[in-house]
C-alpha cells in the first residue's frame, strides 16, 4: 500500500509505521544540472511573445526547432581578440557570477554587458565548464542579450520624432530640394537623440548630411526613418533644418531605435522573428554540451 492510499483511510485503520511513513517528507530527485536549463527555452519563448509581431510568431515552439538550414552558423560572435588586461576583467567578472554575493553577481552581470559581445568566447569557455546553476543561467541570460544586441538591437539607430505623415515637398517649400522630401516634426520624444539636439516641433528636415532626404511616396524602403535606422546606434547625422525664416545644420548622436517600437515595423518586426528563431540553433552549436548517461548526473 502506498502512503496516499493509508492517508486516505480512516486515522484508526492506519497504522503507526503508515503514519510515519506519511508524514516523513519526500525526496524529491532534483534534475541534473545539465537538465535544469530547460527553463532558459521558456523564457526564449516567453521573448518571442513579448517582442516578436504576432502574425510573425513561428508556429513550432522556439525549443522545437529544427536545425535543418543550410546555412552556416554565425561564429562572428567569437572572433574579437582580447589584450591581457580585458581578458583578465572578463575572466575575473565571470568569477563574481557565483559570488555568494548577490550584489556582486548583479554588478558582475552588468559591467559584461557593458563589455558587450567581446566577452563572449570566454563566457562559452566559462558556461561549458561549470556545474554551477547559478553562473550557467546567468551567462545564459548575458549569451541571449548579447547576441540579440549583436544581431537586431544594436543595429537600429532612432532619432526620437513623430513626423506629419504628408511630406513637404520642393513645391510645398523652395528650400526642400527638388525631388526630395521635408519631414514635419510633430513631436519630439522625450531623452532622445532628437531632445538632446534641441530639435523643435514644427522643424522640417530636409537633409540628411547633406543629401536630400528620399520621398518614401516613391521610395517606401528607404523615407527617412529607414535612412535613419541604417546609420545605427552611436551615429552622428548632420541634419539641415528648416525653422521658421531660417535654415541651419543640427548635429545629433543618433540612439538605439526602443525595443516596443520592433513589433509591428515592416523590416524589424521580421528581422527580430529570424533572429528569435536562429538563435536556439546557434545555442546548440556553441554551447550545448553532451547529455551526460543515466547515472552520471549529480
Amino acid at each position: 500500500m502506498n502512503c496516499a492510499d493509508s492517508c486516505d483511510r480512516p486515522r484508526s485503520n492506519v497504522t503507526a509505521v503508515e503514519a510515519a511513513a506519511c508524514r516523513r517528507p519526500r525526496r524529491v530527485r532534483r534534475p541534473p544540472t545539465w537538465a535544469r536549463t530547460s527553463t532558459f527555452a521558456c523564457f526564449l519563448q516567453a521573448h518571442v511573445a513579448l517582442l516578436a509581431p504576432a502574425a510573425a510568431q513561428p508556429e513550432t515552439p522556439l525549443e522545437t526547432i529544427e536545425s535543418n538550414s543550410s546555412l552556416p552558423v554565425s561564429d562572428e560572435e567569437f572572433r574579437f581578440v582580447l589584450d591581457e588586461p580585458t581578458t583578465a576583467t572578463v575572466d575575473g567578472l565571470i568569477a563574481l557570477l557565483g559570488s555568494p554575493s548577490y550584489t556582486e553577481r548583479e554588478q558582475a552581470s552588468q559591467r559584461l554587458a557593458e563589455l558587450g559581445v567581446v566577452a563572449m568566447a570566454r563566457l562559452r569557455d566559462d558556461y561549458l565548464a561549470t556545474d554551477s546553476l547559478e553562473v550557467r543561467l546567468r551567462i545564459e541570460r548575458l549569451v541571449y542579450d548579447l547576441y540579440m544586441d549583436l544581431h537586431v538591437f544594436g543595429r537600429n539607430g532612432f532619432l526620437g520624432i513623430q513626423q506629419d505623415v504628408r511630406p513637404v515637398t520642393h513645391t510645398d517649400d523652395s528650400r526642400v530640394p527638388p525631388g526630395g522630401a521635408g519631414v514635419r516634426i510633430t513631436r519630439v520624444i522625450a531623452d532622445t537623440a532628437a531632445a538632446r539636439a534641441y530639435l523643435r516641433e514644427g522643424d522640417i528636415i530636409c537633409e540628411i548630411d547633406g543629401q536630400p532626404i528620399p520621398d518614401a511616396a516613391r521610395d517606401p524602403n528607404f523615407g527617412f526613418g529607414e535612412a535613419i535606422r541604417v546609420r545605427g546606434p552611436g551615429a552622428e547625422v548632420e541634419l539641415t533644418v528648416i525653422r521658421a525664416e531660417s535654415t541651419r545644420k543640427i548635429s545629433a548622436v543618433l540612439g538605439r531605435r526602443p525595443r516596443e517600437y520592433y513589433r509591428s515595423h515592416p523590416v524589424l518586426g521580421p528581422m527580430l522573428v529570424d533572429a528569435l528563431n536562429e538563435f536556439p540553433r546557434w545555442w546548440d552549436h556553441h554551447f550545448r554540451r553532451a547529455i551526460p548517461p543515466e547515472g552520471d548526473s549529480h
